[in-house]
């Protein structure tokens, strides 16, 4: 717990704590989140190449 003593000081600091807390824990998630998208981006570019590919073997044995 980040709230460790009920006195005037830290009362009076418990906003800022608990706002640094949140831009913390907000900071990770983006980076998480960042991970996820780049491997999302990866996957769709894989996807996408593949697509391409079966629309070029189709047209080839259609002639």
């Amino acid at each position: 717990t980040f709230f460790n003593e009920n006195s005037v000081r830290t009362r009076r600091s418990l906003r800022s704590t608990i706002e640094k807390r949140s831009l913390t824990l907000n900071d990770q998630f983006e980076e998480c989140f960042r991970v996820v998208k780049q491997q999302l981006d990866q996957v769709n570019d894989t996807v996408t190449s593949m697509s391409t590919c079966c629309e070029d073997m189709t047209q080839r044995l259609k002639v």
